[in-house]
């Protein structure tokens, strides 16, 4: 029979003291009949990273002794233990799962400093040319702190057209906005593109993607009397 009272335990990473800090209070329906003692086993307990939490012995208060790291360790899973007075225990060990909330504490890192692509010249709008990609540790699946958008912060050389180029915000493809690429005239573009977290809204990076124009046979032979 299990007669355990412990509610579901969260706490946010990065929390700034006093510590130790009150989690929650777990109790055994069994102190009504005696006097019980609780103790906790398991990771962030007695075993690595020891004392991260710890329990009253009298009271079942649990307690988080330091700021938790989520991208280091995100669930931390301890046993609870309730004894009697003389040591014999009242109740069969619980599991207690405690999660660790994600603050946006990570930017968004690309997985290259510089992305190289090319393009033929003339190439229509819509064209694909290159992808970009960035990674964040933060928590992707509860909150936006990992969600990443992507922007073109500037383009070298700013001709024909200053908006030569644009990309997905979400999947990071640079395709051909404008018309008018032309390798005589200009062979190289370099964009610095950003990444932001919070769906653009939050902690930034910046990379370069380098887009060579690649020549097409557009030039006649000129004849050239001497």
């Amino acid at each position: 029979m299990r007669d355990w009272v412990i509610p579901p335990i969260s706490c946010p990473e990065n929390e700034k003291g006093e510590f130790p800090k009150n989690l929650v209070q777990i109790k055994s329906n069994r102190d009504k009949e005696t006097k019980v003692f609780y103790s906790i086993t398991g990771q962030g307990a007695d075993k690595p990273p020891v004392g991260v939490f710890i329990i009253e012995r009298e009271t079942g208060w649990l307690k988080v002794t330091q700021p938790l790291d989520r991208e280091a360790i995100a669930k931390y899973i301890l046993y609870s233990h309730a004894v009697s007075s003389n040591g014999e225990a009242v109740e069969d060990p619980m599991e207690i799962v405690i999660t660790v909330t994600d603050q946006n504490d990570n930017r968004p890192e690309f997985t290259q400093e510089v992305f190289e692509g090319s393009v033929a010249e003339g190439a229509v709008p819509g064209t694909s040319v290159m992808k970009v990609s960035a990674t964040d540790a933060d928590d992707d699946v509860n909150t936006y702190n990992a969600a990443i958008a992507y922007t073109i912060v500037s383009q070298d050389p700013e001709l024909p057209h200053k908006n030569m180029f644009t990309v997905n915000r979400d999947t990071g493809v640079i395709s051909v906005l404008t018309s008018g690429l032309d390798r005589e005239s200009y062979p190289t573009y370099t964009l610095v593109v950003q990444a932001a977290d919070l769906q653009g809204e939050g902690l930034s990076t910046t990379a370069k993607a380098v887009i060579t124009v690649k020549d097409i046979n557009d030039n006649a032979p000129v004849f050239n009397p001497s």
